[in-house]
């Protein structure tokens, strides 16, 4: 009963995750007790359900066939379920725009229920379709949604718990459908890590993760303890090497020492293993981390966003958005 009780609040929403940094700090002092065992226990289920479902949004695009080959090879590792999600913005115009394989003509206008169940029904067959050609033997759950592209999604992400976003864009600059406002408002709002996946299925090889990047300023509480545990979790099923990555630019000089013992803190405060500190000096820090991406052959970016909106969002900017826009490989960020 106590282990249930303790998995109930651990495993839950974002909330409950700051609990499990406590339930760390007792397993450390308690290890050699009873409790400490129990406490492992529950921290061990809590580790294997860090990613319980895959969400990938698909316009039926190229773009979107590579996010759902990527949230296929994730679920191998993981177990984690797949949630394939196509949105109609509305209820007849927006679907025969986004959906031209579909006879719609035999669909009685007159009646709006039956408009919406029997788009629906030919819409999963669609997803299922295209689940069968890029999941492989992955199990997938179609659903349709009829709303705003950007709310539903981040509204099946709420409904799900411990559920990672993974969607499709075109490559660098892009200003599409899933690539354009869409992704950068999920980046901005969605409690739920958002993994971008560039580039057409065409062009897809196998999705792996030798060399993952966190990029970030390493300042205290920057990086919650949540996050620090998703990405060693990835790294561990992946079997990938961690890069440490701090620029430094002209706007926010220090010196090198100072940064080399800030990221070693880092490392042991969250027991890193199997990493590289690295520093770069750039004019801005979003070319910096990619000019070191791409000179260091790194596999996939990581980094926090503050989820700023309105007037601060036009002013402040995002360093995540403006990588996640113009990265050739795929990018993991994080709301803070």
């Amino acid at each position: 009963m106590i282990i249930k009780t303790l998995e109930t609040k651990v495993c839950g929403t974002n909330y409950t995750f700051k609990l499990s940094y406590y339930l760390e700090t007792i397993v450390l002092r308690l290890k050699h007790r009873m409790f400490g065992v129990l406490i492992i226990k529950v921290l061990s289920n809590f580790m294997q359900q860090l990613i319980r479902y895959v969400l990938v949004p698909t316009d039926f695009s190229q773009e979107s066939a590579a996010a759902l080959k990527v949230a296929a090879e994730i679920s191998r590792r993981t177990g984690a379920h797949i949630l394939l999600l196509h949105v109609v913005d509305s209820l007849l115009y927006k679907a025969i725009w986004a959906i031209d394989e579909i006879d719609l003509l035999h669909i009685n206008l007159c009646d709006k229920q039956s408009t919406i169940t029997q788009l629906t029904n030919e819409l999963k067959i669609k997803l299922i379709h295209f689940a069968a050609k890029y999941a492989g033997d992955r199990l997938v759950e179609p659903c349709v949604a009829f709303q705003n592209t950007y709310i539903a999604i981040h509204e099946y992400a709420k409904k799900h718990e411990n559920c990672l976003i993974v969607m499709g864009s075109k490559g660098t600059g892009d200003t599409s459908f899933l690539m354009g406002s869409n992704t950068e408002k999920i980046i901005r709002i969605s409690p739920s890590p958002v993994l971008v996946i560039k580039g057409a299925v065409a062009n897809f090889t196998n999705f792996e993760l030798k060399t993952i990047c966190i990029a970030s300023d390493f300042e205290p509480h920057h990086i919650p303890w949540i996050i620090i545990t998703f990405i060693k979790f990835l790294q561990t099923v992946f079997s990938a090497h961690l890069q440490l990555l701090k620029v430094i630019t002209p706007q926010h000089f220090e010196l090198s020492s100072h940064t080399q013992k800030s990221l070693n803190e880092f490392a042991t405060m969250y027991k890193l293993q199997n990493f590289s500190i690295n520093i770069s000096n750039h004019y801005t820090e979003h070319e910096g981390i990619l000019a070191f991406a791409e000179d260091n052959h790194t596999n996939l970016i990581c980094m926090t966003t503050n989820g700023s909106t309105g007037f601060m969002q036009i002013i402040m900017g995002s360093i995540a958005e403006e990588v996640a826009n113009q990265a050739k490989i795929p990018i993991l960020t994080f709301r803070v």
